[in-house]
């Protein structure tokens, strides 16, 4: 089964809504496992996804919020997901990512050269259309 994560931590800098693109996933993997991480604040619809995540550490001092992120990767490890999709530039869902040992995250290109090396696939703009062209270099089939 395929397995996909969508990753959403900031809301208000949403390039395409969340929703959209889980119903896209849907209609191109209808037996896929699509699940969101997001910040408390987003505003996706739970009844889109298989089960949400939600990520808040903000105003945390660094070790609650490093143990907070320590306690999601390795959540998010357990799942075994063959894809994430970060909705947004962040360096900070990258390395969630990265450190969740999902083989390919597609992502947005930053001025971080450090962030851009844990892409798989680093995006300019996200439209469905590209969107479908990388998931078809990936590969994906349905089992």
């Amino acid at each position: 089964m395929l397995k996909f994560l969508l990753i959403n931590l900031r809301s208000h800098r949403e390039v395409l809504p969340v929703d959209d693109i889980a119903l896209h996933l849907k209609k191109l993997y209808p037996n896929a496992k699509i699940d969101l991480l997001a910040s408390q604040d987003c505003k996706a619809d739970p009844k889109n996804f298989d089960e949400t995540f939600t990520f808040d550490s903000t105003g945390a001092k660094f070790l609650k919020r490093f143990f907070c992120e320590f306690k999601m990767i390795l959540k998010l490890k357990k799942h075994k997901y063959n894809c994430a999709l970060i909705t947004q530039a962040s360096n900070k869902a990258a390395v969630i990512a990265k450190s969740a040992k999902i083989k390919h995250i597609i992502g947005f290109e930053s001025n971080d050269e450090t962030a851009n090396r844990l892409l798989t696939y680093k995006i300019k703009s996200l439209d469905f259309d590209h969107l479908d062209s990388v998931l078809t270099a990936l590969n994906f089939r349905e089992v």
